[in-house]
């Protein structure tokens, strides 16, 4: 990617709601040209999208659930359809996986890994997470 598409993509990085003319106007470019390199840039852009603060609706509790699963089923028929998880990540290697979830009580936590556990995930590695020092800052 150019860099002129990587400045645009910075920009809408930064506000995915502002037109194509002000951020041409800030780049000091024609905004046709503008369009010609938004157009390039716009086939990375999987979506624009909304960061949300949970804790100001009451879900202050965000945790990191980490532990081996045998097959993707319990990826696909479990954890995509429960509404506490915002991410899920296979790391390391395909065994290994990352959920990342937001809870308003820590009964409700303890509910849902009596939950995994229940689905037969037994050594599961647990990570509050206390305080968030950046989110979605890459090419920002």
């Amino acid at each position: 990617m150019k860099s002129q598409q990587m400045k645009v993509v910075s920009e809408f990085r930064k506000n995915s709601r502002v037109h194509l003319s002000d951020i041409a106007r800030k780049m000091g470019i024609p905004k046709t040209t503008l369009y010609g390199h938004y157009r390039e840039a716009k086939k990375c852009i999987r979506q624009c999208t909304t960061l949300i603060d949970f804790a100001k609706l009451g879900y202050s509790l965000r945790i990191n659930f980490i532990f081996r699963i045998k097959n993707n089923k319990i990826i696909n028929n479990f954890l995509l359809k429960q509404a506490n998880v915002n991410s899920v990540y296979k790391v390391n290697n395909k065994n290994t996986v990352c959920i990342e979830c937001y809870f308003r009580s820590m009964a409700e936590a303890y509910a849902f890994k009596e939950k995994l556990e229940g689905r037969g995930i037994k050594r599961i590695d647990i990570r509050y997470i206390i305080e968030e020092h950046k989110k979605e800052g890459f090419l920002r």
